[in-house]
């Protein structure tokens, strides 16, 4: 026995197929949400190691760095 579906089922998922179908990204935006998603990554990254090395989570660096 075929499935009986109400009269506007077809108008309701071309909808949603309408609405949920997935645009391409403007550039601005993408690079708005992947630049600070690599910056959170790294830096939880970094104290995720350091969780697993057991060394203090953050600390500040003592060492002088110079170019020259």
């Amino acid at each position: 026995m075929p499935v009986r579906r109400a009269p506007g089922f077809a108008c309701v998922v071309a909808g949603m197929q309408t609405r949920w179908t997935p645009r391409a990204p403007s550039p601005l935006r993408e690079t708005a949400v992947y630049v600070p998603a690599q910056i959170v990554g790294a830096i939880a990254g970094a104290i995720l190691a350091d969780a697993m090395l057991g060394e203090p989570l953050v600390t500040w660096s003592t060492h002088d760095r110079s170019a020259g």
